[in-house]
């Protein structure tokens, strides 16, 4: 099982949004783990949370 890992960017028309895109191409279930830091704290937020992609 292979991972993809982005940087957030600034989204369009929210100046204090940030996020990415992926494409989840296959109908299968996804493991999805976000890792969040404030500037340069050392404090790691991490979430964790499951999608499962329904068939076309």
């Amino acid at each position: 099982m292979g991972g993809s890992t982005k940087k957030p960017g600034p989204m369009r028309d929210e100046p204090l949004s940030y996020g990415n895109y992926f494409t989840l191409r296959e109908p299968e279930r996804y493991r999805i783990r976000v890792e969040i830091r404030r500037g340069y704290s050392k404090h790691l937020s991490v979430a964790k949370f499951v999608f499962q992609r329904p068939q076309d």
